[in-house]
């Protein structure tokens, strides 16, 4: 892509799309990233059908922009999909380095609010998590709780965000970090984590294992996780309307 101009199809301006995950309704969600100093990046969905009584116009066919605390530069959202908080998103803000909570309102297709901070990377540096240590792409369990891969802090790390609690910090061997976490396996109990591999130059110490991907189970009878939801290709849409569940806010 060339700097400052548009790429063919919806005006989408920055030089990377860094991340995509479908939310509970079958909608495409990808964030932008321009680089440079201080870098930048905008958040969109995409669909190939939207409700008619959309609160604003599409940024063009079938993508839209949402623009959340005066901050777009993310590195990853996540959907809680409890039966009640089928529209909570969470937004890896990557400049700030903390977890934001938005509410969607899935009939207009708005992200919501100034955002709620329910995890503060600065507020839990110490021995596993270093000045340099950055939140990777993160992921939630059953009961909400989060586990957050620490690039730069070799592990990851289990956080209830109801009472602001760290839970456990599981260490896996890889001194550039963990990138990404995602549950998987039998009943979705196993937690899948990938590492970052070394730069071509650099010899890795004995234990290290940077550049694998770890798989970590018995994490306790009450822990799994989700299956990822489906992306709904069809101009036709559902055949049913999608409707908050009841008791949602």
């Amino acid at each position: 892509m060339h700097q400052g101009h548009p790429v063919p199809g919806p005006s989408i301006y920055e030089e990377r799309l860094k991340f995509g995950t479908v939310d509970p309704h079958g909608k495409l969600w990808f964030g932008s990233m321009k680089q440079g100093k201080p870098a930048y990046g905008r958040l969109f969905s995409f669909s190939p059908f939207y409700w008619p009584y959309l609160k604003t116009h599409l940024h063009q066919q079938g993508v839209r922009p949402h623009v959340q605390n005066g901050n777009n530069l993310g590195n990853g959202v996540v959907w809680f999909p409890h039966n009640l908080d089928y529209n909570r998103l969470y937004f890896n803000d990557a400049r700030k380095l903390r977890i934001e909570m938005y509410f969607c309102d899935i009939i207009h297709q708005d992200v919501e609010g100034a955002g709620h901070v329910v995890f503060n990377l600065n507020q839990h540096r110490g021995d596993h998590i270093p000045d340099h240590a950055r939140i990777g792409r993160f992921t939630v369990d059953n009961r909400g709780w989060m586990w957050l891969p620490i690039i730069g802090g070799s592990g990851i790390l289990e956080f209830n965000p109801y009472e602001n609690e760290v839970g456990r910090f599981i260490e896996i061997p890889s001194s550039r970090g963990v990138s990404a976490c995602v549950f998987g396996g039998h009943e979705m109990r196993t937690l899948y984590a990938t590492t970052i591999g070394p730069l071509s130059h650099e010899i890795r110490a004995p234990g290290d294992d940077s550049g694998a991907v770890f798989s970590v189970g018995r994490l306790g009878e009450g822990v799994w996780g989700f299956l990822g939801s489906e992306f709904v290709l069809t101009t036709a849409g559902p055949s049913q309307p999608l409707h908050p569940p009841h008791g949602t806010h």
